[in-house]
């Protein structure tokens, strides 16, 4: 359980950290630059929410991935 919840965390961490690299030369925190957002406002903010509300689930999803293997150890 312990290597399944290892390569877990090396898997979100290519989601989280590679991938992003790969894309410096953009700037992915300019929304206004999403061809989506050119319509309205609102889809500026719809879209903005999404994005953290996103960025919050995988930090929720990484920590207790962290914790997995402590966890299964105390049973």
């Amino acid at each position: 359980m312990a290597t399944h919840t290892f390569l877990e965390m090396l898997h979100y961490s290519v989601w989280v950290i590679a991938i992003p690299l790969v894309g410096l030369k953009t700037v992915p925190w300019k929304i206004g630059t999403i061809p989506m957002t050119w319509r309205s406002r609102h889809w500026k903010l719809a879209l903005g929410g999404v994005l953290v509300l996103s960025a919050a689930v995988v930090l929720a999803l990484m920590h207790v991935l962290a914790e997995a293997p402590f966890l299964l150890r105390a049973l």
